[in-house]
């Protein structure tokens, strides 16, 4: 049996409800039910904004993060070499977390993926590429070009996804007959994606290199001058940032 009597909180919370509005006009009534169900909505939305406020607040006290791609499939690569000392650079400079990975890290079966979603471990990679604050990438130099596989990696992204991203442009080869890969290949490249590519590129050749470390003193001079120049774009993102809190 369904009891469809109220119960005693209802009647008792009717009570206070009628007590509390005893005496004021029922066009009164309507106007109050309004304002508290308009206050309500306001306090939603400043909770939305307080806790968006908190987001951006929280990723800018975090740092940028950048995200180094070598082309490179040798181990040990003096290509991932090149671009793990730019990322250590990169933090130490403007604070921040980095991330490297190179073709090896792409999974087994990335040369006959045609789009992404085919393997997990290169969409692992391709969500941290497309959501670095900045990008270092850098290839061997084969025939005078960067790597068949380096390219692949860079096919399978949207050309909208890298639109206004920092990027530090690097090469690696055998000889100083191929530096101008960096002017020649990859800022064409990265110019199709609208990327903002910095203005000083990086070639390293074997001499650049002992022991597994970058020791070429032009060559490092160099890096460091390539790696200020995130300072610019950076600073830019950041005032969009503040901008977004300040609204």
């Amino acid at each position: 049996m369904v009891n469809n009597r109220p119960s005693q909180c209802s009647r008792a919370g009717r009570r206070l409800g009628d007590r509390h509005l005893r005496g004021v006009p029922s066009s009164r009534r309507g106007e109050r039910s309004v304002h508290r169900s308009q206050a309500v909505l306001q306090t939603s939305s400043n909770v939305v904004s307080d806790i968006e406020d908190h987001r951006l607040r929280q990723s800018a006290i975090a740092g940028p993060v950048f995200v180094g791609f070598a082309g490179s499939w040798s181990q040990p690569s003096k290509t991932r070499t090149l671009v793990e000392e730019a990322a250590s650079r990169a933090v130490k400079r403007f604070a921040g977390s980095s991330h490297v990975f190179d073709i090896g890290d792409l999974g087994d079966t990335f040369g006959v993926a045609s789009r992404p979603q085919q393997s997990p471990a290169l969409d692992r990679q391709l969500k941290a590429f497309l959501a670095a604050d900045a990008l270092i990438v850098a290839s061997p130099v084969f025939k005078g070009s960067y790597t068949g596989l380096f390219k692949h990696f860079i096919d399978l992204i949207d050309p909208d996804r890298l639109r206004n991203k920092p990027v530090l442009l690097a090469a690696t080869g055998g000889g100083h007959r191929h530096s101008l890969v960096v002017e020649h290949q990859l800022r064409p490249l990265f110019g199709f994606f609208e990327c903002r590519t910095l203005a000083t590129g990086i070639y390293a050749g074997p001499e650049d290199f002992a022991d597994g470390r970058l020791v070429g003193a032009e060559t490092s001079e160099r890096l460091d001058r390539a790696v200020e120049q995130f300072a610019d774009h950076l600073a830019a993102a950041a005032t969009g940032s503040a901008h977004r809190i300040g609204r």
